[in-house]
């Protein structure tokens, strides 16, 4: 190595060194990135499933938000009530249905970073939150459902039970600490369901931990344990879940959750790879270097302590757990429930990556600023398929779908689509739009009843259109419009073709719905 190596290495060692201290500086930067990622999804349409978290915030008793989460929605009520505030304030947008997820999904991300920052530093603790937003889950970073939240607490529970568990933590932090654990947990287990999953972990952690030392922490024991009480807010909940039918692609399986693993891995390949091999390459660089005044202290460590390591393997589990409940319970299995599990992942590839790195804080500003760019110019939905041009430049061809023989009823295929629109829609075509339910019809053509609950939904719900019965619309309507695809999130199109309907596609339509083809449909008298 010559002088002018030696000398260049250091000084750029030195800086990193010292950028790696200023936490703050490094979270603003972090603030920053988020908000760019976020914007372009604060005006984007509520869709079905954030409509149902709207409009049960709004509930105007007790009693009907109890009645709306037990048989509309089936999720613990902590997010609805964050959502009420929010949009007490900001009205019923899409930036006050969101707020809280999208604070909590930012605030989950800060206690993965201080959790790594702990350990290897500020820098790498960058390229972990970057590899966390690389992830398609990052959608649920802007979706008015439980997720953010969830994540929100997970990360005030990770931070708490770390600084609960450090021996240099003062008595009175630890007070604060696992006040911290007990109201993570608590926020947890009243997000969603199947977070006592990711409460396990931190029992696993405990009880290697506690056999290590040779006795019980009964004050962490008790944070991480009572809270488990609010688990019987679920019991209306489970009842309710065991009358949904799931079509049979979206139940679970072994191969769901083999995929998942794969997804979680190859969705961050790209910078994972570049970041590594550069992080490598700079720790082999400089492994025999130590720039003058840097002490690595905290960065000499070089594996996980057994405690963390157990807390991390148990976190990978919950994908394989869910797969298994829903094969025998014959319900559905979503990537989504079990996207915790992602941060587990991640922060045992980086904290892999930062230790055979020798934690060197030049290697982790490299594999940040890898990361993170890709993060913001480069992100993972951008490899999934786009039409081609042709097929896009169809789609644009036309965006008068509501004027199109406004005399007939307007039928949508899909229920996902029947809410969004009578939400978005001006009141001439919601007067006229029409959802049609049928639940033997959903079982036969789509192999579910899911979205089969609307004519509930409008006694709860400020439905201003037409969910009716299939029988009692045909009774009345022999000829109409039906919007949406044949094959679809739903099954009105494929039994109307099936039993011999006279089905004219009228055109496709630009539109900010998932669906874009307009048929026209005559029965025969």
């Amino acid at each position: 190595m010559t002088t002018l190596d030696r000398s260049i290495g250091d000084r750029l060692e030195t800086w990193a060194w010292r950028l790696d201290r200023r936490w703050g500086l490094i979270i603003l930067i972090l603030a920053a990135i988020y908000g760019v990622l976020i914007a372009p999804s604060l005006r984007r349409h509520l869709w079905y499933d954030e409509l149902h978290t709207v409009y049960i915030a709004q509930a105007t008793s007790v009693r009907q938000f109890i009645d709306e989460i037990r048989l509309l929605d089936l999720n613990p009520p902590l997010t609805y009530v964050l959502v009420r505030a929010s949009m007490s304030v900001l009205g019923p947008t899409e930036l006050g249905a969101r707020l809280p997820i999208i604070v909590g999904y930012f605030l989950g991300s800060i206690g993965m970073f201080i959790f790594l920052a702990r350990r290897v530093g500020a820098l790498w603790a960058a390229a972990g939150v970057g590899l966390l937003w690389y992830n398609q889950s990052f959608f649920f970073a802007s979706e008015a459902r439980p997720y953010g939240v969830l994540l929100g607490c997970m990360g005030v529970i990770l931070v708490s039970w770390d600084y609960a568990t450090d021996p240099a933590t003062a008595p009175s932090g630890r007070r604060w600490a696992l006040a911290g654990v007990a109201i993570g947990a608590t926020g947890m287990l009243l997000s969603h369901v199947y977070a006592p999953l990711w409460i396990m972990p931190f029992w696993a952690a405990e009880l290697v931990r506690n056999w290590r030392q040779r006795r019980i922490d009964w004050a962490l024991w008790a944070a991480l344990v009572l809270p488990m009480a609010a688990c019987l807010t679920y019991l209306p909940l489970v009842r309710n879940v065991g009358q949904a039918v799931f079509p049979p692609e979206f139940q679970g399986s072994v191969n769901k959750a083999v995929l998942f693993y794969v997804r979680t891995v190859f969705q961050v390949a790209p910078p994972l790879l570049i970041g590594g091999l550069i992080a490598f390459g700079i720790a082999a660089w400089r492994r025999r270097s130590s720039p003058d005044g840097i002490r690595p202290d905290r960065a000499a460590a070089t594996s996980i302590p057994a405690p963390e390591m157990a807390f991390l393997l148990f976190s990978l589990l919950p994908p394989v757990l869910l797969n298994a409940l829903a094969i025998q319970k014959h319900i559905g299995f979503y990537d989504r429930h079990a996207f915790l599990t992602t941060l587990a992942a991640y922060l045992l590839l980086i904290l892999f990556i930062a230790y055979e790195s020798r934690a060197n804080r030049l290697s982790g500003l490299a594999a940040a600023i890898v990361i993170l760019g890709f993060t913001v110019f480069l992100p993972a939905k951008i490899l999934v398929p786009r039409p081609s041009s042709a097929e896009a430049i169809a789609v644009r061809a036309r965006k008068d779908f509501d004027r199109i023989q406004p005399e007939l009823p307007f039928v949508t295929n899909s229920a996902f689509t029947f809410l969004e629109m009578d939400h978005y829609e001006k009141p001439d075509l919601v007067a006229r739009l029409y959802y049609l339910v049928d639940p033997e019809s959903s079982i036969k053509y789509a192999h579910s009843n899911l979205t089969e609950g609307l004519l509930v939904m409008k006694q709860y719900f400020p439905i201003r259109a037409n969910p009716v019965l299939y029988a009692d619309f045909v009774a009345t309507h022999r000829h109409f419009l039906v919007w949406g695809e044949m094959d679809f999130n739903g099954w009105l199109l494929r039994k109307l073709k099936t039993e011999g309907a006279h089905l004219t596609q009228i055109g496709k339509f630009d539109t900010p719905y998932l669906d874009s083809l307009l048929y026209e449909v005559r029965l025969d008298p």
